[in-house]
């Protein structure tokens, strides 16, 4: 079984300034998706979710950011983030992938 055990979301706002190939963020939420306990073989249903620890809405302007790209085409975007320099890679995924139901709309949390 190749799926992952679980996966970790972010959340973010996103805007694009006009005349500018960077895209603006700010992280909104997180949270990790269990799906299944690494002693088990059985997946769990529904999966369990556990928020993100870090309380974005306390962080003001660190929890936002910019991300410059510096190629894109049809099949890829390159990007560097402002604050760490860091350089992503980002492959435009047509297929669905594993547990994008479960993450892609997932559940408000009850605080909202």
């Amino acid at each position: 079984d190749a799926e992952p055990f679980g996966i970790l979301c972010l959340q973010a706002d996103m805007s694009v300034p006009e005349a500018s190939d960077g895209l603006n963020f700010r992280w909104t939420e997180g949270w990790a998706l269990v799906k299944r306990l690494p002693w088990s073989s059985e997946d769990l249903v529904p999966p369990i979710r556990l928020p993100y620890p870090v309380p974005f809405k306390l962080l003001g302007d660190k929890a936002k950011g910019t991300f410059d790209t510096l190629y894109l085409d049809e099949a890829f975007r390159v990007s560097k983030a402002s604050k760490s320099g860091s350089v992503f890679i980002l492959i435009r995924e047509r297929s669905m992938l594993p547990m994008e139901d479960a993450y892609y709309n997932p559940p408000k949390s009850a605080d909202k």
